[in-house]
Order: C-alpha cells, then sequence, then structure tokens
C-alpha cells in the first residue's frame, strides 16, 4: 500500500519534476542556480521591492501583479504519469490554475525518479551551489547539509505571509511538534509534510480460516499465538498438505511505522519501541531497541520463530517477493496498517473465499493496544536563498491542502474559490507535501458515514468522493465488485480499527530530529541493530546476544547520541 499511495500521490504530484540537473532557468528576472546576490529590493531601490521588482501580495490569497515564474526539482517517475491528451507537467490542470489563482507560472527544472535519486539530486545541489526556487529534500542529513551550506532561505515571514489560514490551523494541531524538524538556530528552514497518526500496524487475519477451524477471534497474544498454531497445523486451505505458513515477517523485524510485516504489536505488548528515541524518568533521551522491553519481546518472537509461527523463510526471503504467500492463499495472519487492505486485495482476488478482517490484536491484561507515534516529517521543501520570493512555496502548498481535505466544511470566512476535480487520477500537483489534522482519520471515517446515512457526498471533498463512491459500489455487489474490496474494507474496517478508544500510543517518544554524530555514525549503528535482531529471532545467535549488542551498539556511538538528543530536548525545554 505505501507504494499505492506514494503512486497516488506521485501522479499528483508530477510537476516537482524534469530531467536535467543543473540547467539555468529564469526565474521572475533571476536564474535558478542560486550564484545571484539576494536582497531585500531591485536594482532601481525601489522601497520593500524584491530583487526581482515584483511586490509581494498582501494577503495570503492575493495573486501576483507581474507573472511570477518559479522552478520546481522534485520526485516524480514518468512511468507513472497518466495526463490527459494535450496536457503535460508544465500545461495541466494545475499549473493553469496556479497561474488563475496566483498569477504563478510553475516550471520544473529536474525530476528524481525515486528517492535514491533525489538524494543524489540535492547531494549534487549541495556540491555546486545551484538548485531550483523550490526543492524537494528526502531526510534530514541532506536537510541540515543544506542549512549549514546556507544555500536554503529563512522561511518565517514566508511563512506567515503566504501560508493560508487554514494550513496553519492544521499545522497547529500537532503542538511542539509541528516545525521540530525544521528550524535550526531558531529559523524556520524548511516546511514538510505531515503524516498524522493511526497508521501503527494491528492484526488482519482470514476469518473464514477462524471459522473453518472452529476458532474464536484472538484477543491476547497467547490467543492469537494460537490461531497462528492452528493455521500452521491443520490445512485451513483444505488441500491436504501442511503447506500454509505463520506471520509474514519483514527482515527489519520492528520499529517500522507505517508498514506492514511489523513485528511492532508483539514488540507493543511487552512496551517495547525498537528504532525510536524515547525519554526515560529522568528526561534522558533512550534508544528503544536497546530498553530490557525488547528482550523480552526478543524472547517471545524468537519461541514463535522456532514453533513456525513467523514464516521461516522471512530472514532470506526477497523483499519484493513477501507478499507472493498471500496471493497464493498459503498465509492467514499478517500485521498491518489500516491500509494493509489494498497489500491483501490479490488473495481476494485469488480466492472468492477470503474473507480478511483487522483485529485490535494483541492486547494486554488491561484490554489494551500499545503503540507509539511516528516521525511526522518524511519529506521537506526549501527555497533557495537568492529567490526573491520564498511566500511563493506557501501559496503552492496551500492550494494543495485545499483540494486534499476530505471535507468540505472550512473555517467561517476561508473563502477559497478553486478545487481540483482530476478525473481518474490524471493530474499533476506541484509539491507531494500532504497536510493532514493530526486526527484526521477519526474525522474522515465520520464524514464518509455521515455522506453515506444522508446519502449525500456533497459534504465531501472531491478526493473523497471516489472514496465514497467505490465503498458503496462494492457494498452493493460484494461478489462482482470484488476488485472494489480493499478500497471498502481499509476505509471501513481498517479506520474502525485504528481509531478504537483502547489504542495507547506512548507519549515519550519525542525526539525524532537529527544529532551531529548521527550523521556520521548512524549507517553503521543501524546495520548492527539489524543483524543482531535478525540473528536473535532466528536463533543464529542466543537471546543473551542482545546484551552484547547493546554494550556494542553504545560504544559504537550510541551513548553519544543519546547525549546529543537528551541536550536538544533539554534546551527545548
Amino acid at each position: 500500500m505505501k507504494k499505492k499511495i506514494a503512486a497516488v500521490l506521485l501522479t499528483l504530484s508530477m510537476v516537482v519534476s524534469i530531467a536535467g540537473c543543473g540547467q539555468e532557468a529564469q526565474t521572475g528576472g533571476t536564474q535558478s542556480g542560486g550564484t545571484q546576490s539576494g536582497s531585500s529590493s531591485d536594482s532601481t531601490g525601489a522601497e520593500n521591492l524584491p530583487s526581482d521588482g515584483i511586490p509581494v501580495p498582501e494577503g495570503w490569497d492575493d495573486p501576483y501583479e507581474e507573472t511570477l515564474t518559479v522552478t520546481i526539482g522534485g520526485l516524480g517517475n514518468p512511468q507513472d504519469m497518466n495526463l490527459p491528451e494535450g496536457d503535460t507537467l508544465e500545461d495541466n490542470e494545475f499549473t493553469r490554475l496556479y497561474k488563475e489563482r496566483w498569477n504563478m507560472d510553475v516550471k520544473v527544472e529536474w525530476m528524481a525518479v525515486d528517492e535514491a535519486a533525489l538524494s543524489q539530486k540535492v547531494s549534487l545541489a549541495i556540491t555546486s551551489g545551484q538548485m531550483p526556487d523550490i526543492m524537494m529534500v528526502p531526510n534530514q542529513v541532506l536537510l541540515s547539509q543544506l542549512v549549514e551550506s546556507d544555500l536554503v532561505a529563512d522561511l518565517d515571514s514566508a511563512y506567515e505571509i503566504g501560508m493560508s489560514p487554514y494550513n496553519k490551523a492544521v499545522l497547529d494541531t500537532y503542538g511542539d511538534r509541528k516545525f521540530d524538524t525544521c528550524t535550526f538556530d531558531g529559523k524556520l528552514k524548511a516546511i514538510s509534510n505531515y503524516v498524522p497518526g493511526y497508521s501503527y500496524a494491528f492484526t488482519w487475519i482470514r476469518k473464514d480460516w477462524l471459522d473453518k477451524l472452529g476458532l474464536e477471534e484472538p484477543g491476547s497474544l497467547e490467543e492469537l499465538q494460537a490461531v497462528a498454531k492452528a493455521f500452521v497445523e491443520e490445512d485451513p486451505d483444505g488441500n491436504g498438505q501442511k503447506d500454509t505458513i505463520g506471520l509474514l515477517c519483514d527482515q527489519r523485524v520492528g520499529g517500522l511505522y507505517n508498514s506492514n510485516h511489523t513485528m511492532d504489536p508483539v514488540f507493543g505488548y511487552y512496551g517495547s519501541y525498537p528504532r525510536q528515541w524515547l525519554t526515560d524518568e529522568s528526561g534522558n533521551v533512550t534508544y528503544g531497541t536497546i530498553a530490557p522491553e525488547t528482550k523480552e519481546a526478543l524472547a517471545t518472537l524468537r519461541q514463535m520463530y522456532a514453533d513456525k509461527l513467523i514464516d521461516e523463510e522471512f530472514a532470506v526471503r526477497n523483499p519484493n517477493d513477501i507478499n507472493a504467500p498471500l496471493a497464493a492463499g498459503k498465509c492467514g495472519i499478517i500485521f498491518g496498517p489500516w491500509w494493509a487492505a489494498y497489500t491483501l486485495q490479490d488473495s481476494i482476488n485469488n480466492d472468492p473465499d477470503a474473507d480478511w478482517q483487522p483485529y485490535l490484536c494483541p492486547l494486554d491484561q488491561n484490554g489494551e493496544f500499545k503503540t507509539y507515534q511516528q516521525e511526522i516529517h518524511t519529506y521537506w521543501a526549501v527555497v533557495r536563498k537568492d529567490f526573491p520570493h520564498p511566500e511563493a512555496l506557501m501559496k503552492l502548498q496551500s492550494q494543495l491542502s485545499e483540494w486534499l481535505q476530505p471535507v468540505k466544511d472550512l473555517p467561517e470566512g476561508y473563502a477559497y474559490p478553486y478545487r481540483g476535480t482530476p478525473a481518474d487520477g490524471k493530474t499533476i500537483i506541484p509539491l507531494n507535501l500532504q497536510f493532514s489534522e493530526q486526527d484526521y482519520m477519526p474525522k474522515e471515517y465520520a464524514a464518509l458515514n455521515e455522506a453515506e446515512e444522508k446519502k449525500d457526498p456533497g459534504i465531501l471533498s472531491d478526493v473523497m468522493v471516489p472514496v465514497y463512491e467505490a465503498r458503496l459500489k462494492y457494498k452493493e455487489d460484494p461478489v462482482a465488485n470484488r476488485d472494489q474490496w480493499s478500497g471498502y474494507m481499509a476505509r471501513t474496517g481498517g479506520y474502525e480499527v485504528a481509531s478504537m478508544e483502547n489504542v495507547r500510543v506512548a507519549e515519550n517518544c519525542v525526539f525524532f530530529a537529527m544529532t551531529d554524530s548521527m550523521t556520521a555514525r548512524w549507517t553503521s549503528l543501524e546495520k548492527l541493530e539489524n543483524e543482531a535482531l535478525l540473528a536473535i529471532i532466528t536463533g543464529e545467535k542466543d537471546l543473551d546476544y542482545f546484551d552484547e549488542f547493546v554494550s556494542q551498539w553504545k560504544s559504537l556511538g550510541g551513548d553519544q547520541i543519546m547525549q546529543e538528543a537528551t541536550e536538544i530536548i533539554k534546551k527545548q525545554g
């Protein structure tokens, strides 16, 4: 599903790109290479005018008096484009909308086809000192290097001038985390996407197998293990062979928010949160993977693997083929988020009896499901330091966010006459930075239910209407519309389970930034961590190797990173 979501946003975000790094583009009278000195006034000496002589609009929703040209570099694959005939990267529904709305010409300077290519593009920009007016950034290390190289603009004033009141209200729902990875020495240097909560993994089970074997729906970890054991040993697919397998497992094992096949539900049962930076009782930052609770969870996972309740081949299975047993009908339990239904669609297509259902499981002794909050920032956008109009980034983002809102009810006084209405996803958007309220899922779930109850999709935004229609289509005839199952189940059962009141999110996952030592040492530390978790679960190393791993991890830089993170947290107050 991560790929499917990316593909949707990708199709919606193709203006972020074009081939050919380093080409020059005229941008409101300046070149996009970043070699021209910035100024608060133009060459004529006119007061309070940017260097290109184009006045900054007074209101966030005011257009430019003269046409402003903006170049963008970012993420997008031409093979995923599906534009209407005659449309191009630079002439399409959204570029025309930006021209009409803001008097802004959006031009693409380069395109990175994937995250690795984007990293190369940004690295080249750092080395050469030349970049587009607005550029996507894939990680915090490169963002820090851009700031240290003094290549990007301060955005505090641009945010106040150009960001819509609605967007500001959305970002305010994140409290102190709003700009925690975007601020350097007290100055806003980037804006990021905002990945909201509710994308933690829970349990998806083939209910038809439960029914066939006479099993109850599990709640506790012990009950879940019993179901997994029955699925492996009691021939639930009825072919007379012992060929069904246990839980699929990612080779990185855990700490993989917004991912399938992570063992996070088992770790969470023990109060363990691998790969998360946590504060202890003294307010010091520690690392979830080295906690004693993680050793407890590994003992259970190790035994589950020995009992074949976890896929015996997970350590050597090609990551690209990890879902093959699902499509083949050989696996009946997975851990995954609300959108895991999309991963299960092939199973539904291939087996008319398959009935996958989501469950909030395993629950602890208090009947609670324990998980953690994720890093909400995963992509960033920066503005070239000498670009005269950094507020243009905010205007572009304001338009995108208004189009993506799940409901049409906007705050009083929020007049936004333009709303994108792309047909069949055949459109493109300049930046794929999605803003969503922290509590978007309950609101979206409630809005879909209300629209269905009232038979009134008019309360939904245009981007949610196809979801509503697919949901109705599946319910009208589940057999004929089986290909619509994933969209239906993700936004009914998936949403419902993810929003349950007995989910307990750890409140001490508080550090998501980079430290100086992390930049230099993290690659080797992460490799050590991945290998240790894998070796312990598969039995290659005994359980007590965990203590050796912790000692080694700390001595190779982990202690220094935790100290630096603690200083940052305490400095922030």
